[in-house]
């Protein structure tokens, strides 16, 4: 069984090593003047480094010059940190540059940051430790970059004599080194799980046995992705560190839970720790578009599943049949059949590549229609969590044909199951789980009485202007769908859409459950009088005790050609099989 042998680092520092300055090899080397290769000055400069590290300081120096640059920024891993004030002061001392320090930490290849650089002002960018990752054509506009990968002199008799003492001769060897990351052993032996691992440290001159537990890994991947199964509400974290995140990966996964209905937050982080994702408790499940060792690594470090880009898509890259475009096998991705020819013959050469419409043809998201997004308006007492949670049935019946964006007063409530004399913004719970109104029938008490004829309707304008705010900023909106107090605002939306309002723009349709007409309006009175003439779906409960049935159907009548749904409960939205089929019977007029 053949063997890996790694050159590691014992300390980050060590790892991370500084580099002397000596004179590049080859053509490049032949490029630099000798003014600079051969300046006494600078040689004496560079013997303050150490003479087995490579940082090219006179490379770096001939292309500052070169690019005429005059702000230089330098990016290097935290074991490099403490030779970067020497490498400042000869690279101003020998160019003409200002030259800064970025303190951000640097991991890999995937970070580095010409879009702080540039931000900050530099022109050009130095980045040691790494190769170049990132497409040169990528970086920022009219910004240089150079890459310095640190070459590091180490012992090689001794690690050969090592060798030779503990493999027997004719043993087959793969040789891994690396300079920054222990880890980057760790990766090679999760890909290789049947090969012995060994790993070499050049600054202790020490070769040891690695082991790596692959089916905990695994059980531990099992299970965040099992737990994922029931999440209610999600977290997508875009990496900024660096380029370690994909803005079309994220792009993908958001079109994913939408067409799926399910509630998503959005969060940007350099990095990624268990605190302060732990400051985000409604968010039951966390994927991150960073690095996947995060997850893989210390994924159970975090207090909820936390899944690599990956991890959320079916396991079927390699089925015949694929779920979904992420594949090779997607019918998106597959050669079209040339009549005459076999389905995977080639022309001219070379494979015949589908063109994007006749891929689709071969693959089901021709036949998927787009989502209808619908605007919620929650009810009296009602907190955007639990008004989320309260629609979770429904979203569920509607998945792949809506998209659900709830929406609550502006209003805080006193919770009815609260303290006696609790104020409205009492308590420690965050602003999404404060019971919230659109307005109050009474002049002093916070308070809403649908069914008697109010004194006021103190905070209305208000309420009008949360909901014109919303269509503004989160819309466009296909329809709006209002629950009690909520389905009495959204009549009013809509009338006022009829009349002209530019701040609400007529729907395409209304779905009202348990609504009733709103009293007590005064000078918008009138505008609900007349009838109402958008699609609208009327959704009330034989038994609801807090908004009776007759309510509901005095609503009705102001609109022209509603259609009712009636159910055997109470006071909530129902989403049972004989309502789905309602809800998505009155949709698909509206599909395309």
């Amino acid at each position: 069984m053949a063997a890996l042998v790694a050159a590691e680092a014992a300390e980050s520092c060590s790892r991370n090593g500084p580099g002397r300055g000596r004179a590049p090899r080859g053509r490049l080397a032949n490029q630099i003047p000798a003014e600079i290769l051969n300046n006494p000055q600078l040689q004496a400069a560079i013997q303050v480094l150490p003479s087995n590290y490579n940082f090219e300081i006179p490379k770096t120096i001939w292309r500052i010059q070169q690019a005429q640059a005059k702000k230089v920024a330098l990016q290097m891993p935290e074991g490099l940190l403490l030779f970067a004030c020497t490498i400042v002061d000869i690279l101003e001392r020998f160019t003409e540059a200002e030259v800064m320090v970025m303190g951000d930490v640097t991991y890999g290849a995937c970070c580095v940051d010409d879009f702080t650089a540039r931000a900050l002002g530099a022109d050009f960018l130095v980045h040691y430790g790494h190769s170049c990752l990132v497409p040169m054509d990528t970086s920022a506009q009219d910004f240089r970059v150079l890459y310095v990968f640190v070459d590091i002199r180490i012992d090689t008799a001794h690690l050969l004599d090592s060798v030779r003492l503990t493999f027997p001769p004719g043993r087959a060897l793969a040789l891994v080194s690396t300079i920054q990351f222990v880890s980057t052993l760790q990766s090679v032996m999760i890909a290789n799980p049947n090969i012995s691992a060994y790993r070499y440290d050049p600054y202790s001159k020490v070769l040891s046995r690695e082991h790596y537990d692959h089916q905990r890994m695994q059980a531990n991947r099992r299970e965040a992705i099992a737990t994922a199964h029931s999440a209610k509400s999600w977290g997508l974290i875009l990496g900024t560190l660096g380029r370690q995140g994909s803005p079309k990966i994220l792009e993908h996964l958001e079109s994913r839970l939408q067409a799926l209905g399910l509630p998503f937050v959005r969060l940007l982080l350099s990095e990624i720790f268990p605190s302060k994702l732990s400051l985000l408790p409604e968010v039951d499940v966390w994927v991150q578009v960073a690095c996947p060792r995060l997850s893989i690594d210390w994924g159970t470090a975090f207090p909820k599943p936390l899944l690599t880009p990956y991890e959320p898509y079916p396991m079927d890259f390699y089925a015949s049949s694929s779920l979904g475009p992420w594949t090779v096998n997607h019918g998106r991705d597959r050669l079209l059949q040339v009549p005459g020819r076999p389905a995977l013959g080639k022309v001219q050469g070379g494979p015949a590549r589908p063109s994007p419409a006749a891929a689709c043809e071969l693959c089901s998201c021709r036949d998927e229609k787009p989502l209808l997004r619908i605007l919620c308006l929650a009810g009296f007492r009602q907190s955007e969590r639990g008004f989320r949670e309260k629609t979770g049935a429904l979203r569920k019946a509607l998945r792949g044909r809506a998209e659900l964006v709830c929406l609550s007063g502006p209003h805080p409530v006193v919770d009815a199951a609260g303290s006696e004399g609790a104020k409205p913004d009492s308590g420690p719970c965050p602003p999404e789980e404060q019971p919230r109104g659109w307005w109050f029938s009474e002049q002093e008490a916070d308070v809403f009485l649908a069914l008697e004829e109010p004194t006021a309707c103190r905070g209305l304008e208000e309420a009008l202007g949360t909901v014109a705010q919303a269509l503004n900023k989160l819309g466009p909106f296909d329809g709006i769908l209002g629950f009690s107090q909520g389905a009495a605002l959204a009549a009013l939306v809509c009338a006022l859409g009829q009349a002209g309002d530019p701040h609400f723009p007529l729907p395409r349709f209304v779905i009202l459950v348990s609504g009733f007409c709103p009293r007590g309006l005064g000078l918008m009175e009138p505008i609900m009088q007349g009838p109402l003439s958008l699609p609208s779906l009327h959704v009330f409960g034989d038994t609801d005790g807090v908004i009776p049935s007759q309510e509901s159907v005095q609503l009705c009548s102001r609109f022209n050609g509603a259609i009712t749904l009636t159910h055997s409960g109470g006071h909530f939205i129902p989403a049972a099989a004989p309502q789905r089929q309602a809800y998505l019977k009155f949709l698909d007029q509206f599909a395309n």
